[in-house]
């Protein structure tokens, strides 16, 4: 019989930190398999340490990055990263802590950089099809930011459920989701964003603008809105 001290002093991978973890992880790079899951490493910080590595990958094709504490800093560095991955299609941001700012930089890696030289540093991620912001809070302002980059033909699947964006934010969003073709496009959740009022903004009127831009999409019936922003339901 093995005994307890013998038991308990083996080496278990799942009492690795965290952090030793990742750097084992982030050292295989271009071994990854093609879908990975990092769900509730708790990077955090060393969200950027994995954003290089990531930048160096031809393998993953789905990565999930929920529940890891990731800041605007670190998904600033991940926009980096996947301007030049042209591998991954599926990133999930889901339950971290993005706000604005970490939302411009995602967005920034669907644009060539300012100031760019054709042919040589333009490259921009035009391969993402599925992007989970769901559960972070990246305000009206972000939602502006990716509302931006709804016009990238690769993305057809967004997820900006509970964000607290606001009206202007789905507003935003749902009037650059115009030009999908909708038989291409898949969805985008918009649900569960608080409302809170805005004195500079006259919130029947927005309520009004979104119900109209929702009636005239062409992939209205892939738009997910709380109920009372459609008439007659959602």
């Amino acid at each position: 019989l093995v005994s307890m001290g013998a038991f308990f002093s083996r080496r278990r991978p799942d009492w690795i930190p965290p952090n030793e973890k990742l750097d084992e992880f982030c050292s295989k790079a271009n071994s990854w398999n093609t879908e990975e899951s990092l769900r509730g490493w708790k990077i955090g910080k060393d969200g950027a340490k994995f954003a290089d590595a990531l930048a160096k990958d031809s393998t993953v094709g789905s990565l999930d990055l929920s529940y890891n504490g990731l800041g605007d800093h670190e998904a600033t560095k991940i926009g980096e990263a996947i301007r030049k991955n042209t591998q991954l299609k599926k990133l999930n941001l889901s339950n971290n802590h993005i706000h604005e700012d970490g939302a411009e930089g995602l967005a920034a890696a669907f644009k060539p950089k300012e100031g760019a030289r054709q042919g040589v540093d333009d490259a921009c991620n035009t391969t993402l099809t599925t992007l989970n912001l769901r559960n972070n809070s990246i305000g009206r302002e972000g939602a502006v930011a990716i509302a931006e980059i709804c016009g990238s033909e690769s993305l057809v699947d967004i997820n900006l459920y509970w964000n607290n964006i606001g009206l202007r934010g789905i507003l935003a969003v749902v009037e650059a989701l115009r030009g999908k073709d909708p038989k291409k496009f898949r969805k985008c959740d918009l649900r569960y964003n608080l409302i809170q009022h805005d004195p500079d903004e006259d919130d029947v009127e927005l309520v009004g603008d979104l119900r109209k831009a929702l009636a005239e999409s062409p992939v209205s019936g892939q738009i997910h809105v709380d109920p009372h922003y459609r008439k007659g339901g959602d």
